[in-house]
């Protein structure tokens, strides 16, 4: 049976437009017809925009591009001009939006302290530990690292690169960079044909769940408002607590650069008070705490998770592919077949890595 502490998530998926909320299952017709449009596209790569372009003679369907489009953005943290059209159409059969209904109550880091446990025996793990440089040569590699100040180099015969992809893509030198002599100018050209999204995440926590007393929203699991600075948010359903979570990615991401935590409070109550068509007085006087995360700006990731460029379909190869039987990639940007930027990838990387290093 399902695990307690795994419930499913249900309820409606609304959508603002002007004075109406609307149900995304109203609009899944033309949704459908829409992919079955692209799929019929032949031909080389090409970026989802120009494809739309194509599409977007069929009157019928500019609605739903619009919705791919924002879709595009805050799911997959892409933009929409430089998204391979043949990625998006993968990683739809493979991992689409409703992929997973479940919902963990003890949060996420469960799965990561489950797997360790399997491992502890045989692993330690460095918590609070950052790598500044990895010198290596043939079945020899020595990393050197800092943990709360003091310094540190862990030596073995093979090392596993599991960083975020943003930080293997910055220039040497530069903050947040990893130093590795020799260089790793033959992953340049793949990493390339990568890209990582910016996200930012707010948890708005209140002194009651209100929007249970609002009758069109109280089974809401989804609320969107893509006129708005922060435009999705969730709920915590099917647990009712106090919480509201929102998001924006890609490109939605320009429009809170810069903010200041203040700032960036106000325009998350501003977009969810219009959002809901409440006073924003209403959600300030509730609001009890805001809890956040800006992706981009932290230096240890610089971003959330990869997005495939036009024409690099299987740059994920390259990218993953072991240098000299001594470095192993891992990490979500190097799973392909649409498993990029998912849990689901970069554990599938991690176990396909650990076959590697073994055979090697």
């Amino acid at each position: 049976g399902q695990h307690s502490a795994m419930p499913a998530a249900s309820g409606h998926h609304w959508r603002r437009a002007g004075d109406q909320l609307r149900e995304l299952g109203d609009l899944a017709d033309g949704g459908r017809q829409l992919h079955r449009e692209l799929r019929s596209i032949e031909g080389a790569d090409r970026p989802l925009d120009r494809a739309l372009a194509q599409c977007g003679r069929v009157p019928a369907l500019r609605e739903a591009s619009e919705m791919l489009r924002h879709y595009v953005e805050g799911f997959h943290a892409a933009d929409p001009a430089e998204l391979s059209l043949q990625w998006l159409m993968q990683v739809e059969e493979s991992q689409p939006a409703d992929a997973s209904e479940l919902r963990s109550r003890d949060g996420l880091d469960r799965a990561v302290h489950e797997m360790l446990r399997e491992v502890g025996a045989t692993c330690t793990a460095f918590l609070s530990t950052t790598v500044d440089a990895v010198r290596w040569r043939r079945r020899r590699a020595l990393v050197d690292c800092t943990s709360n100040g003091v310094s540190a180099t862990l030596t073995g015969a093979a090392a596993i690169v599991a960083l975020p992809l943003a930080l293997l893509q910055l220039a040497p030198g530069a903050v947040g960079s990893v130093g590795f002599t020799p260089g790793l100018a033959s992953k340049r050209r793949a990493w390339s044909s990568l890209a990582t999204g910016p996200a930012v995440k707010l948890n708005l926590v209140f002194d009651a769940p209100f929007w249970l007393d609002i009758p069109e929203l109280r089974e809401m699991l989804f609320l969107q408002d893509f006129t708005q600075a922060v435009p999705t948010w969730w709920t915590t359903r099917p647990v009712e607590a106090p919480l509201l979570v929102g998001w924006a990615a890609g490109p939605q991401v320009k429009r809170l650069a810069g903010l200041s935590a203040r700032g960036l409070e106000r325009q998350a109550v501003d977009s969810l008070a219009k959002a809901m068509r409440l006073p924003v007085s209403v959600i300030a006087a509730r609001l009890h705490g805001v809890h956040w995360h800006d992706w981009q700006s932290d230096p240890l990731s610089q971003g959330a998770y990869s997005w495939i460029r036009s024409g690099g379909i299987d740059a994920h190869r390259a990218v993953a592919a072991p240098i000299n039987d001594t470095l192993f990639f891992a990490g979500e940007a190097t799973e392909g077949h649409g498993f990029n930027a998912t849990m689901d990838g970069a554990i599938r990387s991690g176990w396909r890595a650990a076959d590697e290093v073994l055979a090697a």
